[in-house]
């Protein structure tokens, strides 16, 4: 167990400060034992931040000094240190001439490790000293002549989930001086709440110089049974690490032998078993161990191979917040760096083997993974400092996904460096890789809005060059410059089927994208653009939509009855179809607010009002002969269902929620060429007026339209697209009485406001004229004439069919 990095530098000063202190004693044989006592104790409350005592005490003047029951509390009143016995035999005379000659007996020692919110109760005391900014450290030894023995010792270790006992036993360090071959032999013995016991030695030499720079030494560990839950005492109070019982129950084997000559350290032998996991290396590292702060770290030979069953981590893998259903597979690892052409490469390689993984989803069935086998390796410069990773390559290889991706990582290790002034980075990071679209589909099965098919493999390319601050999508993509394309290999939904591209880019949060497609036997161009915003939202989105002969269907018609509801309930007939030939632009833009959780919500659920556009449409060689609408014109026009639908293009606007035609759309049904005005919501809401001609085909059906003959009949269109209501009924009998009260009083009509005359007295020129200005905008000039109507032509067949609508529109006011 490593201490942590104050720590260590606590007990450096406590060692020194000790054996100074203890020189002092042998000097100053005049002081009473009772005072010295007191400043000992006061520097430990210092230093430690706690309470300190001390029984018997007591010194000479030949340097010995003996001192029983020393308890320490640490600064929340727990316990942290008891030694039951010192014994230390001091030279003073060498001391005072420069080499420190001590041997020192420490029986019955217990240190108190508690770990909390804010650290480690030894390594947050409140006498901690901090290291002056630019201060040295590189600092030269003085001659050390010591001996240090440790009989009965433990360490107790309090962490949030367990707490482990350590014994140490038969700890011996002699140290003869500097430059003279020094050794160290310890024992310790685990002994947890779990009830595993284990064991761990040691046994080393070193070779102290002036300068920690010049120093050497090997150190060989051999363990036997190490309690894995030691780590999880160890582990941060918020970390997951061995918290999984499958593993915290498990025992260790490990065998370790380090070597370190001034900077360089060795690692000559790694070996560890955890039933789990096993794992075997070496390394050689260069200026890690620098102590002057101006070293480059670099790795030299290194070798490292594991292999890790993952179905025993699936509980440590849901610590991290990734919920398996299933995890299973044989993972294998191997690194390796080696020196080449004065550059150091590392490669690596990843192998799992009946790989199978699970996850679970909010929403439908859990998606699964199932691999035989999938293998990453990668090829890497490491340059002196370890201050960037140029990634030569990445290749994988699958049966979904295979190809390379090449680049550039900076990501600042720091090792024995300041804290960098730099977050990761990638550089041009790109990827050349193709994907199998079946592969995928058995993959991602029913999440898929539609069926993705294909073995033959589709290109995958990306590059990517920003920050890597986070794995957030949102956070990576709005801070970097990035781009990728895809091919989608054949995708079919019960309204679209085609093959083609998606591209997509970003700057700084600045969306492009854009998909071509040979859709329905013809062609179909998507793309869009937005700003991400650091509000997790996007700003003025648009989109544009481009078709070309794209082939009509039945199940195209929720799209096509916002255009109009003749299209509606298509998809909802059986053995009715839609056909033509679809050309259509449309151009739209959002221009309200658009956050992520609204996106989550569906388009369905955003504010229609913010939705603004415009387009063009047309279909050619239609048929629509079934649809509830287009019958009942039929039939009212005394004319079969199989005669020929002609529509000519039209061009419309989005404003305000409604889909507005901007000019009247001519249909010719059964050879009667109509039009249709108004608009249609997005909500499918209408208000629409089919106006029909009178002509003989309507003279022959209802002979009492004759006196009308050559004026144009207006039926509103009330109602929602699938439950469109045509005023037939009340408007042909409106006219029929109309008619009926004409014969009596032959000759009046113009007296009577009936209209009829053409030009500016025809009311029907008028309401076409006022409509034209309401869907252009101009709605006061429109609202003139829509009053003028209602006043001067009041019994007019134009103000009687489109009553409700010329009023309420004759009372806008600006």
């Amino acid at each position: 167990m490593e201490a942590p990095p104050k720590a260590r530098s606590r007990f450096r000063w406590l060692l020194l400060g000790s054996l100074a202190f203890l020189a002092l004693l042998a000097a100053a044989p005049a002081l009473s034992s009772s005072w010295v006592r007191g400043r000992i104790e006061g520097m430990l409350e210092e230093e430690l931040g706690g309470t300190a005592s001390i029984g018997d005490f007591s010194y000479s003047l030949l340097g010995n000094v003996s001192a029983e029951e020393i308890r320490v509390l640490d600064a929340q009143g727990d316990a942290l240190g008891h030694v039951g016995r010192i014994r230390a035999s001091v030279g003073l005379l060498a001391s005072l001439l420069g080499t420190w000659t001590a041997d020192v007996v420490v029986e019955d020692f217990e240190l108190h490790l508690r770990r909390g919110e804010d650290g480690w109760n030894l390594a947050g005391s409140p006498g901690e000293r901090e290291e002056e900014p630019g201060q040295d450290q590189e600092t030269e030894l003085p001659d050390l002549r010591v001996g240090l023995s440790l009989v009965n010792g433990s360490v107790v270790v309090h962490g949030e989930r367990a707490t482990e006992r350590i014994g140490l036993d038969g700890i011996q360090v002699r140290v003869p001086g500097l430059g003279e071959e020094s050794s160290l032999e310890l024992e310790v013995r685990f002994d947890g709440e779990a009830g595993e016991e284990g064991t761990l030695k040691s046994a080393g030499t070193f070779v102290l110089a002036p300068r920690l720079a010049d120093a050497r030494g090997q150190l060989g560990l051999r363990g036997h049974r190490i309690p894995l839950a030691l780590f999880e005492a160890l582990a941060p109070v918020d970390g997951p690490l061995f918290e999984a019982e499958e593993l915290a129950a498990g025992v260790l084997d490990c065998s370790l032998e380090l070597q370190v000559i001034g900077e360089q350290l060795s690692l000559k032998e790694l070996s560890l078993d955890a039933g789990w996991l096993r794992l075997q290396g070496r390394a050689l590292l260069e200026g890690v161990l620098g102590t002057g702060g101006t070293s480059r770290p670099e790795v030299r030979d290194s070798q490292f191979q594991a292999e890790a069953d993952l179905a025993r981590v699936r509980g440590l893998v849901a610590q991290i917040g990734l919920e398996t259903t299933r995890l299973e597979g044989l993972l294998k690892f191997e690194a390796r760096a080696a020196e080449s052409e004065g550059r150091t490469l590392l490669s690596t390689e990843v192998n799992l083997n009946r790989f199978a993984l699970g996850l679970a989803s909010e929403e439908g069935e859990p998606f699964e993974l199932q691999e035989p086998e999938l293998v990453l390796s990668t090829r890497a410069q490491l340059p002196p400092g370890l201050e960037t990773v140029g990634l030569e390559e990445l290749r994988i290889a699958s049966s979904f996904l295979q190809g390379v991706v090449t680049g550039t990582i900076e990501a600042p290790l720091s090792l024995g460096q300041p804290e960098p002034a730099q977050v990761p980075r990638a550089v041009d990071l790109a990827g050349n890789l193709t994907y199998v679209p079946s592969a995928v589909a058995r993959i991602l099965g029913d999440r898929l809005p539609g069926e993705l098919s294909g073995d033959a493999p589709e290109p995958l390319t990306f590059r990517f060059d920003g920050p890597l601050t986070s794995f957030d999508p949102w956070d990576l993509l709005a801070r970097s410059q990035w781009s990728a394309s895809a091919g989608i290999g054949r995708f079919q939904t019960p309204s679209f089927d085609g093959t083609g591209t998606i591209q997509a880019s970003g700057t700084q949060g600045q969306l492009q994208w854009q998909g071509d497609f040979e859709a329905n036997r013809g062609n179909l161009v998507l793309s869009g653009s937005s700003t991400m915003t650091e509000e997790r939202s996007l700003k003025a989105p648009t989109v544009s939509l481009g078709a070309r002969d794209v082939a009509a269907n039945s199940n195209l018609s929720p799209a096509l009855s916002l255009l109009h509801p003749t299209f509606a309930a298509a998809d909802a007939l059986a053995g009715n179809e839609v056909s033509g030939s679809i050309d259509c632009t449309l151009e739209l833009a959002y221009t309200g607010p658009l956050s992520v959780e609204s996106l989550g919500a569906g388009l369905s659920a955003l504010p229609l009002e913010y939705v603004q556009g415009q387009g063009t449409f047309s279909i050619d060689s239609v048929a629509l002969a079934a649809t509830p609408l287009i019958q009942e014109m039929l039939s009212r026009l005394g004319r079969s269902a199989d005669k020929t639908l002609r529509i000519r293009p039209i061009t419309f606007s989005i404003q305000d929620g409604r889909l507005r035609y901007q000019e009247p759309w001519t249909w010719t049904l059964a050879g009667t060429q109509t039009t249709f005005t108004g608009s249609v919501g997005l909500d499918k809401s209408l208000d629409l007026s089919w106006n029909l001609p009178i002509g003989d085909a309507l003279v022959e059906k209802y002979d009492f339209l004759d006196r009308l003959r050559g004026e144009t009949l207006v039926l509103p269109i009330q109602g929602t697209a699938m439950r469109p209501k045509l005023a037939w009924d009340e408007v042909v009998g409106e006219l029929a009485t109309m008619a009926l009260k004409a014969e009596v009083t032959e000759g009046l009509s113009e007296k009577l406001g009936l209209g009829g005359s053409g030009g500016d007295d025809d009311p029907a020129e008028i309401l076409r004229r006022a409509d034209r200005l309401w869907s252009a905008g101009e709605k006061a000039q429109a609202a003139k004439l829509y009053q003028r109507i209602r006043e001067d032509f009041k019994l007019s067949i134009p103000y009687l069919t489109n009553r409700d609508r010329i009023k309420e529109r004759a009372r806008f006011k600006e």
